[in-house]
Formats: C-alpha cells, sequence, structure tokens
C-alpha cells in the first residue's frame, strides 16, 4: 500500500495564488511601461508629471519585487 504524504509542505500549490502573483507581476511591468514611456512627455513640461512618473515607478518596482518573489516562494521545494 502506498502512503500518501499529509504534509502541508508537499501539498501542491492552489493555482489561484499563482494567478494573483503573476497578475502582479504583469501589471508591475505594464505600470512601468506606462510611466516610461507614456508619461514621458507629460513628466518633462511639468514637476508635478516628474514625480508622478517617479512615483509610478517606484510602485511598479515594487509590484514587481514582491510578486517575484512570492512566485519564487510558492513555486519552490520545501
Amino acid at each position: 500500500m502506498i502512503n500518501e504524504p499529509t504534509d502541508e509542505a508537499t501539498r501542491p500549490v492552489p493555482s489561484g495564488r499563482v494567478t494573483i502573483w503573476a497578475g502582479v507581476v504583469v501589471t508591475g511591468v505594464a505600470l512601468a511601461l506606462a510611466a516610461q514611456f507614456l508619461l514621458d512627455s507629460f513628466a518633462d513640461s511639468t514637476t508635478i508629471g516628474h514625480w508622478t512618473q517617479h512615483a509610478l515607478l517606484f510602485w511598479s518596482g515594487l509590484m514587481i519585487g514582491a510578486g517575484v518573489l512570492r512566485l519564487y516562494q510558492l513555486g519552490g521545494r520545501p
């Protein structure tokens, strides 16, 4: 008879978690691209545009970093 492991560390990761964190990474990349290219002329013309661009790049970096880290943790072996 084959004994199935019951430890939580060996259970498969629900795909919903992976999908959510992959969405966070994709959203972060899209936000970074929008801030870098779409807001470029606005950032050059006004100070508030410049700081808005900086803020969006900052938040997109946090989103990408958190998403990649969490995907790495979910995909790693215990």
